[in-house]
């Protein structure tokens, strides 16, 4: 438990926490609901409570670069990720989340290998694909991205990865009317994703009336929205508005996503508060913690654990 809390940062929810001698499966289980629900530091309070006395437990790992991900940590995702491929190196999951921290770091040819090597295990896994896709289309290799995005959407056509990861990929190369549909089939199965709902507004010009505003306004006012996303969200609006010659509006929505963005990440803050509490000396020797941060498009690729289709 912590030791103290440093200022401004706010306590832990308690009851949200494992109980003492809980079973580490289901102590990993409670992180993943947690990761899930966007409760990162409770979420990484879970891993860490497995470690120091599983240090070989590779999900443990695999979770924890999954989190560091999520803080833009990613030397430290890749130290994680490697730790459980290396313990597991037949688990295609591991395998393309490790692929996703190098793609994130620039490495394009470890960015590439790990996922095709998580295609021969697994050839329905649609992150592994997805995360080809993105890696071709960072490379402007556009027609090899859109062949990898199709086998993607071939196994699970309403893969929100797959569909907004598409209309990124047809909003690059034109065809903006393709994206637009992609966008819209995303938007249909979740109304307040953000990624769709970003990626429409910069794909088409929008008119009176365009009910994507009425959605992204609505996604803004959850509670569960991140920063992160507050500054996507502000700019679509913001597009939106522009389009329909709304410009007053529209230049609050920009101004609101540039001072949002200026409250960038405390690593300091974090990384006292973490040594306040977890004593886990196999990942210490860089002084870093992976306090969390969300971090909406880059991540989008990564899976904590597969979800059978």
């Amino acid at each position: 438990m912590p030791r103290r809390q440093p200022f401004g940062v706010p306590a832990m929810v308690q009851d949200l926490l494992p109980s003492a001698g809980e079973p580490a499966p289901e102590t990993l289980q409670r992180g993943i609901d947690l990761q899930r629900r966007k409760r990162f530091r409770e979420a990484e309070f879970c891993y860490q409570t497995v470690l120091p006395r599983q240090p070989k437990n590779a999900m443990a790992l695999n979770l924890m670069g999954t989190l560091a991900i999520e803080a833009q940590q990613n030397e430290t995702a890749i130290d994680f990720m490697k730790r459980a491929v290396k313990l597991e190196p037949g688990n295609a999951i591991f395998r393309n989340n490790l692929g996703n921290a190098y793609n994130l770091i620039g490495n394009i040819k470890l960015a590439r290998k790990q996922p095709r090597k998580a295609i021969e295990l697994d050839g329905r896994l649609v992150e592994a694909l997805c995360n080809l896709g993105k890696s071709y289309r960072s490379q402007l290799q556009g027609d090899v991205a859109e062949g990898f995005y199709r086998r993607a959407l071939a196994v699970d056509s309403h893969s929100l990865t797959a569909l907004f990861g598409m209309g990124d990929l047809l909003t690059d190369m034109g065809r903006q009317a393709e994206a637009v549909e992609r966008f819209g089939r995303a938007i249909a199965i979740d109304k307040a994703n953000v990624e769709a709902l970003s990626g429409l507004a910069l794909a088409r010009r929008a008119i009176k009336g365009d009910p994507a505003l009425a959605l992204v306004q609505a996604r803004l006012e959850l509670p569960m929205t991140t920063d992160r996303e507050r500054v996507i969200l502000h700019h679509a609006a913001g597009k939106i508005l522009n389009d329909q010659h709304e410009y007053r509006l529209a230049i609050r929505h920009f101004a609101r996503a540039k001072a949002i963005s200026g409250n960038d990440f405390d690593i300091a803050l974090h990384t006292r508060l973490y040594d306040s509490f977890v004593a886990t000396p196999a990942f210490s020797r860089r002084g870093q913690s992976s306090a969390i941060r969300p971090n909406v498009r880059s991540s989008s690729s990564v899976c904590p654990v597969q979800e059978r289709r």
